[in-house]
Order: structure tokens, then sequence, then C-alpha cells
């Protein structure tokens, strides 16, 4: 039960009083010596009560505090304690004070790993050990989240008091993006935490802030210079209008309305996504809440971890972002290719001399590439560009970094990309219309086609006779397979690969374009084996 800060010191005074043995204390006497101690810290001139004293005579005696004081009356008149060395500063710890105790100190050791919380760990440690030795085993109920790998905490003890103290920081420091680290002079002013990571607000120079994240300072250090002045009551509200710590200060909150389908409902409105959430509509099917908030990269990643839970209405700049990132996780399910699946498309492309596989992919990916190569959409050539293709446009290096064609690579074992060139059709190319295989000898080599168009078209691009590969026909022969045999086709879709052994009886027929057709060509040759 809370008692207030005169009752207390009353508490004190009469043990204080019966405590000393030398002398009889009277109801009188303890009235006094109450009226006096309010007087002298508390200012108050009135006295006490008799009714109050005797109140705070049996609040003592009683359990209710937890002193159960062996308070007695001597000849009708004088209070003493009935045990001389009984005071309520000494009274034994109840089991219900060490199961709470228990649970503050399960509480406090979470912050043990903390720097600047050294001596605090030693106040826990004895803690802990003297609730050990008032009673039996104890396991932990509250378990804080908490990250043990976590790096640059060590830092925060020096940080801490850099900001308490208003003096500068040196800083070694390298963000994720940066090739090498940078030392200079910060004003820290704010510690932020976020998800288990810390963060250090301040300005770097200029009157610019930076967020410093703790676990990329490589080196940090004491200035003997203070930090400029600053507005303190800014940078206590300096994360208000956003969610996690990224802050564009160039930009206004904006009333972000977002749909919450009716199971995660609850967990929204229990755990709302910022301060300013609110509900403005609901039906069967779900919740609708807005917040006013700055969008910047934490926004989304929360939005985004209620999966298909949640979805952004408004505003559109938001609600695409979402879109454009909900669809980049999509591809990367469908466009990844397990051993199972490359295992087919090698028994196929040797059974058949030809496959077609027919996502791999991100379109973003595709996209780069074909702003590189748009500085050949005007040209009418069938055959664009054959020399120097990843040295003269860049981005079509992209396509070697993705993981997927990597490991498609990797499984034509035996093979290197020789030469690549970028083919581009439309209605006025010269296509080749004959039947014929490449090479009047066998080959050691396979194409590989890549399409950039955004469409299939309506007719087939490249016909082929599945298995025809495997000998050197005659021209003769070549007609009369083509004349009595039905071939196999390959159409032009966005990101769409096709191989092909060269000596595939083959031919390119014109498609009935509105729009023009391209597609990078990769020619593999069998790797040489070094001495």
């Amino acid at each position: 039960m809370p008692t207030n800060r005169n009752a207390i010191l009353r508490y004190k005074t009469i043990d204080q009083c019966l405590q000393n043995r030398y002398r009889s204390w009277t109801l009188e006497d303890l009235i006094d010596a109450c009226s006096e101690a309010l007087h002298e810290y508390e200012g108050i001139r009135k006295g006490v009560s008799r009714r109050t004293v005797q109140m705070d005579i049996q609040v003592m005696r009683s359990d209710k505090l937890g002193y159960n004081a062996p308070i007695i009356v001597i000849d009708k008149k004088f209070y003493t304690y009935a045990d001389p060395n009984y005071s309520i500063t000494n009274i034994p710890i109840t089991d219900q004070d060490l199961n709470k105790m228990s649970e503050v100190v399960e509480i406090l050791k979470q912050f043990k790993g903390f720097q600047h919380f050294t001596e605090l760990s030693g106040i826990v440690q004895k803690l802990e050990d003297k609730i050990q030795s008032n009673k039996g085993d104890h396991r932990p109920i509250i378990d804080l989240e908490k990250n043990p790998l976590l790096r640059g905490l060590e830092n925060i003890d020096i940080i801490y008091d850099a900001i308490a103290k208003k003096k500068q920081l040196e800083i070694t420091y390298q963000s994720f993006k940066a090739r090498q680290a940078d030392r200079f002079n910060f004003h820290p002013m704010l510690l932020k935490e976020h998800r288990n990571r810390w963060f250090v607000l301040g300005q770097r120079k200029g009157d610019v802030f930076a967020l410093l994240a703790l676990d990329r300072m490589l080196d940090v250090e004491k200035s003997p210079l203070d930090v400029k002045p600053y507005d303190v009551d800014r940078i206590l509200h300096y994360f208000d209008h956003v969610i996690g710590v990224t802050v564009n200060e160039n930009h206004e909150p904006e009333t972000i309305r977002i749909w919450v389908m009716r199971r995660h409902a609850p967990y929204v409105l229990t755990k709302p996504l910022h301060s300013s959430q609110r509900m403005v509509d609901q039906d069967p099917y779900g919740i609708i809440v807005e917040i006013d908030v700055v969008p910047n990269f934490e926004l989304e990643k929360e939005i985004l971890s209620f999966g298909d839970g949640m979805r952004v209405l408004s505003p559109n700049t938001v609600k695409r972002r979402i879109r454009s990132r909900l669809k980049g996780a999509i591809e990367g399910y469908q466009t990844d290719i397990h051993s199972e699946k490359l295992y087919h498309i090698l028994g196929q492309l040797n059974a058949k001399g030809h496959v077609q596989i027919e996502k791999l992919f991100k379109e973003k990916i595709l996209h780069d590439v074909g702003k590189g190569l748009r500085r050949f959409q005007n040209t009418s050539h069938l055959e664009v560009l054959k020399e120097g293709l990843f040295e003269k446009i860049p981005k079509t290096q992209n396509i070697l970094e993705v993981r997927t064609f990597k490991k498609l690579l990797d499984q034509l074992e035996g093979y290197e990309i020789a030469q690549s060139a970028f083919y581009k059709v439309d209605q006025n190319s010269q296509l080749f219309k004959e039947w014929g295989q490449h090479y009047a000898e066998k080959s050691d080599r396979i194409i590989m086609r890549i399409f950039l168009t955004t469409e299939k078209r309506n007719s087939p691009f490249f016909a082929m006779l599945p298995g025809s590969h495997k000998k050197l026909f005659t021209q003769d022969e070549i007609e009369l397979l083509t004349g009595n045999t039905n071939s196999s086709f390959a159409q032009g879709d966005l990101g769409q690969i096709h191989i092909m052994h060269p000596n595939l009886v083959h031919r390119i027929e014109y498609p009935r374009l509105n729009r023009q057709l391209s597609w990078l060509e990769f020619e593999l040759v069998t790797r040489k084996v070094e001495a």
C-alpha cells in the first residue's frame, strides 16, 4: 500500500524514539517528536494530532507495510520495543518482497551488456546473490528482446557522457555503402534505439542533422571541444513524424491511408503503427486506419511485414512503392531455379537440341539493360552490335550477376561465353527464312538468346526440328525432313531464355510485327582445358 512522505517520516521518527532505551516515551513525547520532525524537514508548523500518532503505531504493529513492530506499553504509559534490537530499517525480507525483487533483477540483468551500466551490473549481481541466499531456485519470468551479437554497445558510455557534458566526439565511421572509413568531429545530441540497434543523432558539419549507427563506428574518442548550441526541444521531437529512424527534413508528414485485414486488425489497434494512428472506417472484412508520417524505408518495412494482411490505399506514391516491392519479392520466387529443374533443362537440350526457359530474370534487370540499348532503337539492321557488347554497354553485364543466371551457366558444365551480341528485328529487317544448319561439321558451341521484347508475337520467331542436331544433313535431306516433320517454335517474350545447339535444323521466320523485337545473344564454346 502506498504511503505519503509525511507518514514515512513519522514512522522513522517513532522508530528512532523507541530504539532509544535510555528514555521512557509517553504518547505525548512521541507526538512532540513527530511534530518537531515535520517542522524541521517539511516546514509543517501545525503539529501532529494524537489520533494520527495512535494510527501510526497501529500500522507499525500490523503487517500492512511488513513492519510487524513489537511495540508494547509499560505501566500503561510508556511505549517501547519488546525486542531491544528491533528497527523498521532492518526488518527481514518477506517472500513477497523476494519475488518482486527477483522480477526487477531479471529486468535489470538485460542491461548488463551496456558499457554505461557497468556499475549497475555490480549492483544487480549483489541483489541477485542476496535473493538467492534468502530463497531457493528462481527462474526468469520476463525476457526482454536483446541481441548479444550487436556491435557498438561499448561506445554507449562515451557517447552518453559526451551528450550529458555537451562535448564533441572524434569518430571513425564507415557506413555500409562507403568503401573506406572516414574520421570527423561530431556534435552528439541524442541516443536513439530502434529494433535493437542503437543510433546517435547530432551534427557532423554545418546545420544538417546526421544519424550515425553505433555498429558502424570503428573508433570513438572524447574531444575537449564543446558542441554548438542547439534546440533541445527540437531534438526531443525530431522523430515524432516518422516510423523508425530515417528522417527527411525536407518533407512534411502525409496522411497514409491503410486497409487492414480483419485477422490483423486487433494487432494494429493494440499496437499502433504510429502515435498518430486513428481508425476511420471498418466493415466485416477489415478496418481502415490513417497515420500522419513522412514516408520512409521503415514505414515500407512495417507495411510489408503484414504481407497480404495490409494494403495502402493512398497516397499513390507510397502505394506504387509497396506494389513494386511486392512484385519484386514475387519475382524472386518465380525466377528461382532448383537443381531438379536444371537437370530437366539440360536433359531437354541434349535430347531435342533446344530448350526454352520461361522466367529467370526480374523485370527491373531487363529494363536496366534495355536502357543501355536505347541508342540502337532506331537502327534498322538485324545485327546491331556483335563485338564488345559488355564493354560498349556496361549495363548488359548486370545479366551476368543474376544469381539464377550464374546457376544456369554453372550447370552448362564445360562451356564459357565466347561472344555476345545484341540483335533487333523490325519490319525492315532481312531475316533468314531458309532451313539449315550453322556448321558443316560437328559443333562444340551452343547459342543462348535472352529476349527483351515486352509481349509475345502472334507468329513464331524461331522454327526448329527437334533432335536434328545429332547429325549433319545435306540440303536435299534437310528439304525432305522439313517437308515431312513437325517443327517446334521459340517465341520472344520478355526475359525468356532460348538455348539452342547451332547444328539444329532451324530457320528464322518473319513475324507479323507491329513493334520491334530484340534479344541478347551469347555464343558459348567448350572451355579449353589447361595443359
